[in-house]
């Protein structure tokens, strides 16, 4: 059983602090690479299975802006803002119409 998951800080971050980890939490990547290597593999229980779920096809397709467009996951609109309005940040809401067929499209 794990009882700390120690995080391993790269070379660069030691050498912008001038220390080395303290502490039980961190590590440098040289003991994490030497525990990584100290542990013997698992057994292999075969080849990885050949399925694809909707999900894992829908989230790969939305990674692909041409794709998900394509597919009709994707759409773009431009909004027109007065920049004084969002001046110091703020949030957009957009509501559309129930009148308008985009949203008689969204209901299930």
């Amino acid at each position: 059983m794990v009882q700390h998951i120690r995080k391993a800080l790269p070379a660069s971050y030691l050498a912008i602090t001038g220390t080395s980890p303290t502490g039980p939490l961190t590590t440098t990547t040289d003991d994490y690479g030497c525990a990584i290597r100290g542990q013997q593999p698992g057994a292999i229980a075969g080849p990885p299975k050949r399925q694809t779920s909707w999900g894992e096809l829908i989230s790969y397709a939305l990674r692909q802006p041409v794709l998900a467009t394509a597919l009709g996951l994707r759409y773009e609109l431009t909004v027109v803002l007065d920049p004084s309005t969002l001046g110091e940040g703020g949030w957009i809401f957009i509501e559309i119409p129930a009148s308008d067929s985009w949203a008689a499209a969204a209901v299930p």
